[in-house]
């Protein structure tokens, strides 16, 4: 029987650089479209975002991201990224970005979301799941 680690339940983290505010939003998932409505609650809940950029890895080998118009590579793979960071499966991280009026540059936005994201995972538990075949 194969093992995952995945997050025990949902977080919220809100960080602040050079002006704009990230609001990270990490949730448990089951499958792609879990992920994908809870991609559309948190986009409706934050609809006044300038972005909201995700990631999910869901343990059937379902992977994906999106960066939502920031710059290509600047968002969606810096989030993916921190999920196989922590080795995390089952795992859907959206952060929001209200833009605050200073450009952060590719190499600051980048850090920017993984910063986010990384303490979106460690603001919540890291679980050990049994695959149920």
């Amino acid at each position: 029987m194969g093992e995952y680690f995945t997050i025990e339940k949902g977080s919220s983290v809100k960080t602040k650089v050079k002006g704009s505010i990230f609001i990270g939003n990490a949730f448990p998932v089951e499958n792609k479209e879990d992920a994908v409505n809870k991609i559309k609650i948190v986009s409706k809940k934050y609809y006044d975002a300038t972005h909201n950029p995700f990631a999910f890895k869901i343990e059937t080998g379902d992977i994906r991201y999106s960066d939502d118009r920031e710059p290509p590579g600047t968002a969606g793979k810096p989030i993916l990224g921190v999920i196989e960071k922590f080795d995390l499966t089952n795992i859907l991280i959206v952060i929001s970005r209200y833009f605050g009026g200073i450009k952060l540059g590719k190499g600051g936005l980048s850090r920017a979301y993984k910063d986010c994201a990384e303490k979106t995972i460690q603001s919540t538990t890291i679980i050990k799941k049994a695959v149920i075949i």
